[in-house]
């Protein structure tokens, strides 16, 4: 019997332990693999009874426990916080698609390219396939950081693109996602619709158009099911 330590999100992106528990189960002959998340003040089940040790997860178990297929890094705008109403709407989708999700905090950095810079540097956890969202200033920096991550996925909500300003240096920003999706505002008070409709066609990406402002504010269920189309292009391949 073996266990591994490992760290789990919990739903506001705090880390949490997590157990892994190895045992063969009496009613069975062959040798299978139980988990038991422990979290402080949660009591937890196990199917089979057992010690947890520490040790080495054997290989042919390490994928399906360490690895999430999908990994969903949110990135929020200038104004707002890394678990915004749209971020936690967004991460439910993500999540009840079996992925995991990141939301870096970048309330300390008012320069664009220093978010992306945080967002390069970020030491993401095991994936197969990375999901890039954000929401205006956010929209810029996943775009930008899409070039050098390329993503599977990347999701643009009001983006701030094309804005004359010195924290927005990338003056051409291109999408290095295989899969992209943008949601603009047609009353977006801060952000230009002809500068998201210049990035959308530059590219041929898709772009909707709603009748709302630039938070968005009126359009989450429609948020929601754009989203989902995305992700469930990018679980196709």
């Amino acid at each position: 019997m073996r266990g591994l330590r490992a760290q789990k999100l919990s739903l506001y992106g705090e880390r949490t332990d997590v157990r892994v528990v190895l045992r063969a189960c009496p009613s069975t002959s062959k040798r299978k693999a139980y988990r038991r998340a422990t979290e402080p003040g949660v009591n937890s089940r196990r199917r089979c009874a057992g010690r947890v040790e520490s040790g080495t997860l054997p290989a042919r178990f390490r994928r399906v426990i360490s690895m999430n297929r999908t990994l969903v890094v949110f990135n929020h705008g200038k104004e707002s916080g890394p678990w915004g109403s749209k971020i936690r709407a967004l991460a439910e989708v993500a999540r009840a698609r079996g992925a995991a999700v990141e939301s870096p905090d970048y309330q300390d950095l008012d320069n664009a390219d220093a978010r992306v810079a945080r967002l390069l540097d970020l030491p993401l956890p095991p994936h197969e396939k990375l999901v890039l969202v954000g929401s205006s200033m956010g929209g810029y920096v996943a775009t930008v950081a899409s070039v050098q991550l390329k993503p599977a996925g990347l999701f643009l909500m009001a983006p701030a693109l094309y804005l004359a300003q010195p924290e927005y240096a990338v003056e051409a920003p291109a999408s290095g996602a295989t899969h992209t999706s943008i949601v603009m505002g047609w009353n977006d008070e801060l952000i230009p619709v002809a500068n998201v409709l210049r990035f959308g066609e530059a590219q041929r990406l898709p772009l909707l158009l709603v009748d709302d402002g630039h938070r968005l504010s009126e359009s989450q269920p429609v948020l929601n099911e754009r989203f989902a189309r995305l992700l469930d292009l990018v679980d196709a391949g």
